[in-house]
């Protein structure tokens, strides 16, 4: 961008904002715009430095005509070029202010932790102390106090959820709802270790179909369960009927597999995925290399990448995905999709005060600084640790964006739903942060398996095809020979056909019939299975949930408070306040109840209504009456009946799943194989 330009465009965004922290996010990101965009070094920056820039465009007269303190641009000018970088492969101290006069970030390794809300961590007394006028609004958050209660609890009313919906509090949406981020925690769909074998599949060449993909987390965690030393073959499918997800996974594949240093590769797709704001010499990037490929270039929809020497990536774009793959770089750019209205339309989606009671309730049982992380997340929707430096992710993410400016997310969508929070505790542990540090521990989770899979894509032998199909169409294209790098005579090993089986979608008779034909025949391959995922049945079963008589109700309530004791307080009060706290409690029961409840049979009716068992005949399968993939029910044990209740919740996987994560307990998995 020429500089007058560059200049005239940075004057009109401040002329907009309100904010001073807004004023510099958007100086930092004009400045890093202003930057030759040169080759990536091997520490992932280019090498232009800021006092370059100072000589092209006048910062200090726009920060002066903007209330910006000149002595805070000259301490950002100064930065070294390494304190740009938003790669943290362990916890930084957080004693950092680029508002402060001079601006500071120490990033040494942070050893010390705030004891009292072990939030944010130091690498000395010093750092601490220096940075205590920051951090305890924080600490002293109203969010972290022990006895917080809700808004409807402190101003005795009825929440807006038990309301009838009219008026002020009625139940508000905004954006677009779009699946962007999965709602179930990610899956690897071989587990070889209980079917196939590790040692067995070493050598093995394996074919995996992902035909309702949504984002990329169960092929993700299928690549990197993978034995280290795997030498077969592994053949990738992976589709999806939406056009932006489908565009989404590109990107992701394309950072992962061609940007060459490995930070820089995962560093990439953490925030596409899941941020907001991205530093902005990132797109850039990606753009030379689907330039380069000719995929956007070019008139034709079928281009090949390859990632690693024996790996390739074909990716498959229809005309119609193609141009909105095009437009969206176009509409998005930052000179129309602005960090101000980024900002605002975040906030108007995730802080609607008539959606305070909603998500409030999910606060009810979470601990304090679990409250006030993902309070900061949902204020500021990065996904880093809490009190990172985030100010050089400013640059909105357009793949989180529709054409006209709205969010494609719910205000309830949130990056934890889609992985083993359990396991983001420990690799947060071991990267030097606290299990408080909610959001920190999942930036770490990720870091680390999206640099594994990225180092897999590269050394193992993988071939992925990418492709935009509805999920039955697909079954046809591949016996049309219209699948790039998918032979129509394929079988694949596993089928994974997530819930394209609910009624709401393909539906299982569908689905079954088209896919069944596909899956390795036992000769090949006894372990060879289709996995389904059925999250909507209830909705088309009379009686299928606990809430659909009180009758049940009482009994399943009865049977859980028995079974969970320890959620209500023996020591509770009977006055008003204490009622009403007692009646968020019996929200919290009520919401997990189900897992006390044997839906099975509910649920074989609503399988025998919709010809599952016949289409099963027909496509000549039988269903798993105990799956060897994936337990049947969320917290469920592996190889039990499907009327087997998940045993009991204790410590943490209880924590997480009952309050952390949000789940129905109606969610089912069934495995189908060669009759």
């Amino acid at each position: 961008m020429p500089d007058s330009t560059l200049a005239e465009t940075l004057r009109c965004s401040l002329d907009n904002m309100n904010t001073k922290q807004e004023k510099v996010s958007a100086l930092l990101s004009a400045m890093d715009q202003g930057r030759e965009h040169r080759p990536l070094n091997g520490s992932g920056l280019n090498n232009t430095s800021l006092d370059d820039l100072s000589s092209r465009v006048d910062w200090m007269d726009l920060a002066r005509q903007h209330g910006i303190e000149e002595d805070l641009v000259a301490s950002i000018l100064n930065l070294d070029s390494r304190d740009t970088s938003t790669h943290l492969n362990f916890l930084e101290c957080g004693n950092h202010d680029l508002m402060a006069s001079p601006s500071r970030r120490c990033r040494n390794k942070a050893t010390k932790t705030c004891s009292q809300c072990l939030l944010v961590s130091y690498c000395s007394a010093g750092c601490q102390k220096e940075h205590w006028r920051n951090h305890k609004q924080d600490c002293k958050h109203p969010l972290r106090l022990n006895d917080w209660q809700p808004r409807w609890v402190q101003e005795q009313r009825s929440p807006a959820f038990m309301q009838s919906g009219t008026g002020s509090n009625k139940q508000t949406f905004h954006g677009k709802d779009l699946s962007l981020w999965g709602n179930m925690p990610a899956i690897d769909i071989l587990n070889l270790n209980e079917n196939e074998g590790l040692a067995a599949s070493q050598t093995r060449d394996l074919a995996l179909a992902f035909v309702a993909s949504g984002d990329l987390r169960n092929v993700i965690r299928t690549v990197n369960e993978l034995p280290e030393n795997y030498a077969g073959t592994l053949k990738i499918l992976i589709n999806d009927r939406d056009q932006m997800v489908q565009c989404r996974n590109l990107l992701l594949l394309v950072a992962l597999g061609m940007i060459p240093e490995l930070n820089e590769a995962t560093e990439i797709a953490i925030h596409l995925w899941y941020s907001l704001f991205l530093p902005n010499h990132w797109l850039p990037e990606i753009m030379k290399i689907l330039q380069s490929s000719g995929l956007i270039t070019t008139d034709e929809g079928l281009c090949t990448l390859s990632p690693g020497p024996h790996s390739t990536l074909n990716i498959l774009m229809d005309a119609e995905t193609k141009f909105f793959f095009g437009s969206t770089f176009l509409l998005n750019e930052p000179d129309k999709l602005t960090l101000g209205i980024a900002n605002n339309v975040w906030s108007t989606h995730m802080r609607d005060p008539n959606r305070v009671d909603y998500i409030e309730r999910f606060y009810l049982n979470l601990e304090p600084s679990h409250r006030l992380a993902i309070d900061e997340w949902r204020r500021f929707g990065v996904l880093y640790p809490f009190d990172a430096c985030s100010n050089y992710l400013n640059q909105p993410n357009p793949w989180l964006f529709s054409h006209d400016h709205e969010l494609f997310l719910s205000d309830y969508s949130s990056p934890k739903e889609g992985w083993d929070m359990n396991a983001a505790f420990e690799a947060g542990k071991a990267h030097g942060t606290t299990r408080a540090n909610l959001m920190g521990c999942l930036y770490f989770y990720l870091k680390d398996q999206l640099k594994s899979f990225a180092h897999r894509l590269r050394t193992f032998h993988i071939d992925i095809s990418l492709v935009r199909y509805d999920a039955v169409e697909l079954a046809k294209a591949i016996k049309n020979e219209a699948v790039p790098g998918i032979p129509r005579m394929i079988s694949f090993d596993r089928i994974e056909v997530s819930n394209a089986v609910d009624a709401m979608y393909a539906g299982v008779k569908p689905m079954l019939e088209a896919w069944g034909p596909f899956l390795k025949p036992k000769a090949e391959n006894e372990h060879a299975a289709i996995i389904g995922l059925f999250m909507n049945w209830p909705l088309y079963v009379e009686g299928a949930r606990v809430k659909d008589s009180n009758a049940k109700m009482e009994e399943m309530t009865h049977k859980f408070t028995e079974q969970y004791p320890e959620i209500i307080p023996k020591d509770i009060g009977k006055d008003r306040k204490a009622m009403q706290k007692l009646n968020a409690i019996m929200m919290s029961v009520l919401h997990n109840t189900e897992i006390c409840h044997d839906n099975s049979e509910a649920f074989n009716n609503y399988l025998r209504g919709n010809e599952a068992f016949k289409a099963c005949k027909n496509a000549g399968l039988k269903t798993r009456t105990r799956n060897t993939i994936v337990p049947h029910r969320i917290a469920g044990t592996l190889g039990s009946e499907w009327n087997v209740l998940p045993p009991k919740l204790t410590g943490e996987k209880k924590y997480v799943l009952m309050d952390l994560q949000s789940f129905t307990w109606q969610e089912r998995y069934v495995e189908w194989v060669k009759a």
